[in-house]
């Protein structure tokens, strides 16, 4: 009743940066010039729904070690999906 697969598949953190050539940089009179894109907890795979986010921390009465309650959410506040876009300008 308790046994279920744990299996799953999260996107934890991803970060995609591109750096501008140098001659451009120049150019805009600029040391260095780059642009990035990153998210954070963009995705979780489960088999099981139902079950939730397979690390959130057990919980047994209050003191938080019982192995039969290993992924279930009980009272945690769900993991934020965060985006970013940012531009770094070295001058």
């Amino acid at each position: 009743h308790w046994i279920k697969d744990g299996s799953f598949l999260r996107g934890r953190n991803l970060l995609f940066g591109y750096t501008f050539p140098v001659e451009m940089t120049n150019r805009l009179k600029m040391n260095r010039l780059r642009m990035y894109v990153s998210a954070q907890n963009f995705f979780l795979l489960l088999k099981d729904p139902i079950v939730g986010d397979p690390e959130v921390t057990p919980t047994n009465q209050g003191t938080g070690n019982s192995a039969f309650s290993q992924g279930m959410i009980w009272h945690n506040y769900p993991k934020p999906t965060t985006y970013m876009l940012g531009l770094q300008i070295g001058l």
